[in-house]
């Protein structure tokens, strides 16, 4: 990776959007020139449980020392839509984007996050660069979108089974011309430090040419 986790600046913010507070954390790469060329990723996370907390501050860290991202993590069943509003209108102070703001999330805050995407899609604002969905888990009150045309483009990583269901949500988005880059790893969330780390790894390596990529197209 390309800073280890330990390098990655750590602090709690309490947001405030009209008579909303909320409790947020943000990861900041630790390289001071990154910031004015950071991406900036709205992370969804359950933390109701030490599991579910460790996977979100894994992929937070993960994100901001693998792949130079500033993280803006918020709880995933919070006003999701006015936290990426937030982050969109403050890009600038967070040491972020704007115009390269993506959303992430992993098992079912991931869902969520695909649910986002769709939202920022429908209502218009705030644009997406792109969405990172780590092993999404769909359920029954959180089910894919089923309408995803147009939506942001996706890095998915997902497991296998014939139930996998982000490796079928990843289906979806291509049939309908969304571009979308696939990480196939079999070893999930619970796995050992290892895999863990080595799924991050992979992750921030993907990320990092699809922004190159990107920017290739911007500049052609």
């Amino acid at each position: 990776m390309a800073h280890s986790f330990e390098e990655v600046l750590v602090t709690t913010l309490r947001l405030r959007f009209g008579s909303t507070r909320l409790e947020a954390q943000i990861y900041w790469p630790s390289n001071s020139g990154a910031g004015a060329h950071a991406s900036l990723a709205l992370l969804l996370a359950n933390g109701a449980t030490p599991q579910t907390a460790h996977n979100a501050d894994l992929l937070g860290r993960g994100l901001s020392a693998g792949a130079n991202v500033v993280v803006l993590r918020v709880p995933d069943r919070a006003q999701c839509l006015a936290a990426l509003t937030w982050a969109a209108d403050h890009a600038d102070e967070l040491g972020g984007q704007a115009d390269r703001l993506m959303v992430a999330g992993g098992g079912p805050s991931g869902a969520r996050a695909a649910r986002l995407a769709i939202i920022a899609r429908d209502t218009g604002w705030p644009v997406l660069q792109r969405q990172i969905l780590v092993h999404p888990r769909f359920t029954v009150g959180c089910p894919p979108p089923a309408r995803v045309a147009g939506v942001a483009a996706a890095t998915i990583v997902f497991g296998t089974g014939p139930r996998n269901h982000a490796r079928r949500y990843a289906a979806r988005l291509k049939r309908a011309g969304v571009e979308v880059g696939e990480l196939r790893q079999p070893y999930s969330w619970r796995g050992n430090v290892d895999d863990e780390l080595r799924m991050m790894a992979e992750l921030a390596r993907s990320l990092q040419t699809e922004s190159q990529n990107h920017t290739k197209g911007s500049l052609a």
